[in-house]
């Protein structure tokens, strides 16, 4: 039981976890950012939400006119490969693909760090209920109490997945939550690469909060949590929290977790260069990335007109399959007949 709740509360301390998704990031140049290699088998495995279409929409859409032609689509992939291109070569080698989407890469965790740290700095000022500059631990609580009773119904509950229909973003002051925060990405439409773990969901607060594993959460396992998250962001031990002092815990946090998405991001960009050079020769050229493009395109575009707009249908994830059941033996009887 000991070793569950150091192992819980160091969990929950650190928070942290990769949550990623086996989809590049995407800016300003969305093919460079995310050069699925087949992006349309991933979307009929998962589906894709409208947030995903209007962020394809956005990256691809060069006249402004809301949808996306597939002579926009190839014109920017052909721009998007040349830039990879570092040597003019007309192909694209391991090494040239791999820099430009680390380069790429860079942007975007820079860009989600800022916005989460601006975040952090609102979350401390609407714990800091008196507005003085120090965090104490009745402030913090208060906090954290207010959290507990919307799952709970009054601090004397308990948090159990029967609370299904009650989810942070409809709770009070659940984005303000240290060390289960919501941390939304820099740009809401497209998938964070830097995501950290948090309670937005209830199986979440569950996960991070349930500190013997019988799979609820109690006002003093909650508290317990708190306390420990607290005390050890109150670095220099004078009884409150600073906002350097919030802000750092959290920047560790944070800075943790990006390096290990750019492990995990640059582990999946060379899987994706060994998918598009196809004929595994000295580098990428346009008709491979056209090849690639097509799935592509095609993913989004599902009412075939060769446009993709808010007229196409969503990609839908594949229904799970039935396990196949191994057919009956004939016994004797049934075989005579």
């Amino acid at each position: 039981m000991k070793k569950i709740k150091t192992m819980k509360k160091t969990f929950a301390l650190s928070s942290l976890a990769l949550v990623m998704a086996l989809v590049g990031c995407q800016s300003t140049a969305p093919v460079a950012d995310k050069p699925a290699a087949d992006r349309s088998k991933h979307q009929a495995d998962h589906g894709a939400s409208a947030g995903h279409r209007a962020a394809f929409i956005e990256d691809y859409d060069t006249n402004g006119d809301g949808q996306v032609s597939r002579a926009e689509f190839d014109a920017v992939r052909a721009a998007n490969l040349k830039a990879m291109d570092a040597n003019g070569n007309g192909l694209v080698d391991e090494t040239e693909y791999l820099d430009h989407f680390a380069q790429t890469l860079e942007k975007k965790i820079s860009s989600e760090r800022k916005g989460q740290v601006e975040q952090t700095e609102i979350r401390f000022k609407s714990i800091d209920s008196n507005a003085d500059g120090k965090m104490t631990w009745d402030e913090y609580w208060a906090s954290g109490e207010k959290t507990f009773t919307h799952f709970a119904k009054s601090i004397d509950g308990v948090v159990t997945l029967n609370a299904k229909d009650k989810e942070w973003d409809a709770a009070p002051g659940a984005s303000q939550e240290q060390g289960a925060s919501v941390t939304p990405a820099a740009d809401p439409i497209r998938p964070s690469i830097i995501r950290m773990p948090s309670s937005h969901s209830l199986e979440g607060f569950i996960d991070i909060n349930d500190l013997n594993g019988d799979h609820q959460v109690t006002a003093a396992e909650f508290k317990q949590i708190r306390r420990g998250i607290f005390d050890s962001t109150d670095t220099n031990k004078d009884g409150w929290v600073s906002p350097e002092e919030y802000t750092l815990e959290f920047t560790n946090r944070l800075d943790r977790q990006a390096k290990q998405a750019r492990t995990g991001q640059m582990k999946q960009a060379k899987v994706r260069y060994e998918v598009l050079n196809t004929n595994k020769d000295a580098g990428i050229s346009l008709e491979e990335f056209g090849v690639s493009g097509a799935r592509i395109f095609g993913g989004w575009d599902l009412n075939d007109d060769a446009v993709v707009s808010v007229a196409d249908p969503l990609p839908q994830a594949k229904a799970a399959e039935k396990p196949k059941t191994a057919a009956a033996k004939p016994t004797a009887k049934t075989a005579s007949h």
